[in-house]
């Protein structure tokens, strides 16, 4: 896949049993392809909230993995960063209908922007950028 394209990025983790392998799997797989093809393909690793498509008529094989409150969001979060990615990426803001929005609710708050701030925080701070 590297070949052809400019980097990696999952848009879902939420199916991996192991979020923060996963990543540290793919991350892995684009160091070694820069250091044998002397590139700079780039690792963009994925944060969730959370996930359920449980409730989205027709679709055959639906799952969920539960918020815990935040904590799978600071787990997954936690492990893209220690995958030592290029960037990371939140899915999603705004994703209603497979339950991984971060955008203000009435079920959650601003928890999930309140997360985001201070994990957020973190990484500049832990990485510089």
């Amino acid at each position: 896949i590297l070949d052809a394209f400019d980097g990696i990025f999952p848009y879902s983790i939420a199916w991996a049993g192991d979020p923060a392998g996963q990543l540290g799997s793919y991350g892995g797989k684009v160091r070694a392809y820069n250091a044998a093809n002397s590139a700079t393909k780039r690792w963009v690793a994925t944060a969730m909230p959370g996930y359920d498509d449980t409730h989205i008529p027709g679709r055959g094989r639906t799952f969920s993995v539960d918020r815990a409150g935040g904590a799978y969001y600071q787990k997954t979060f936690q492990g893209a960063v220690a995958s030592t990615p290029d960037w990371v990426m939140v899915t999603s803001f705004n994703e209603w209908l497979e339950g991984h929005q971060i955008e203000p609710s009435a079920s959650y708050g601003t928890l999930f922007l309140d997360l985001t701030r201070t994990l957020g925080d973190s990484f500049r701070r832990t990485t510089g950028r």
